[in-house]
């Protein structure tokens, strides 16, 4: 990582980008806004641009992109869960 005071917000779509989906780009192709056909690449990108604060320092920056992919990563989960608790329990819909 870079001595710098702050990251670009293409700085923060490479931290992703390089470990999403074995690094194949998708995440800043949707952030460059092409259609990559992934939309969960479309909502990562999406959330990281939404919540980019270019006059935020770096550990500022890298702390909410880590919150807010941190929140839907739960999120996430939740609904894995679910579909885990319908499955296996036989909880309705």
């Amino acid at each position: 990582m870079n001595k710098t005071k702050n990251l670009s917000l293409k700085q923060i779509i490479h931290i992703a980008d390089k470990v999403y989906s074995e690094g194949l780009g998708l995440v800043k192709q949707a952030a460059r806004g092409e259609e990559c056909g992934d939309t969960l690449a479309e909502f990562i990108a999406r959330e990281l641009k939404d919540t980019y604060d270019p006059k935020a320092t770096k550990k500022k920056q890298l702390s909410e992109a880590h919150r807010v992919m941190f929140l839907a990563k739960n999120d996430i989960e939740d609904v894995v869960q679910a579909f885990s608790d319908a499955l296996y329990h036989g909880e309705d819909c």
